[in-house]
């Protein structure tokens, strides 16, 4: 991958990563319809960090809009991730007693493996589109 590519993409991604703030936006305004406010301190930042991870990669693309970009993704792809963890209350191979702490075993398992996986993203992404001396910050 050359370095015009991986921002192309890295771009779309985080195109894509800001249009999820529609999302939280329309369930900050079923919240508010419904007056939940707990629900609404945590969906109205998130939204307003997605508009963020937008305006950084189109207008200020750096190394920091970099890290932005791959953690934004990382944590939709946690919440995607999430699903088939939640279907393994349909095996039955399993006790019922023991599938709250496999569940749990498997969400640390992935947000692990999701934190290693960003440390490398960004990493790459960073040296490969600004060079070794920017990687290191």
């Amino acid at each position: 991958m050359n370095a015009i590519s991986a921002k192309f993409w890295l771009q779309v991604l985080g195109s894509l990563a800001a249009l999820t703030n529609l999302h939280f936006f329309d369930r900050a305004y079923t919240l508010l319809s419904l007056r939940d406010w707990p629900g609404l301190v945590l969906v109205v930042p998130l939204g307003l960090y997605f508009c963020y991870v937008g305006y950084v990669t189109w207008f200020r693309f750096s190394p920091r809009a970099i890290r932005h970009i791959c953690g934004a993704s990382l944590f939709l792809i946690f919440f995607i991730g999430r699903v088939p963890i939640k279907m393994t209350s349909h095996l039955s191979f399993f006790r019922r007693e023991e599938l709250p702490s496999l569940q749990g075993l498997l969400s640390v398992c992935l947000i692990v493996g999701l934190v290693w996986l960003y440390r490398r993203a960004w990493r790459y992404f960073t040296r490969l589109i600004f060079g070794e001396h920017e990687a290191k910050t």
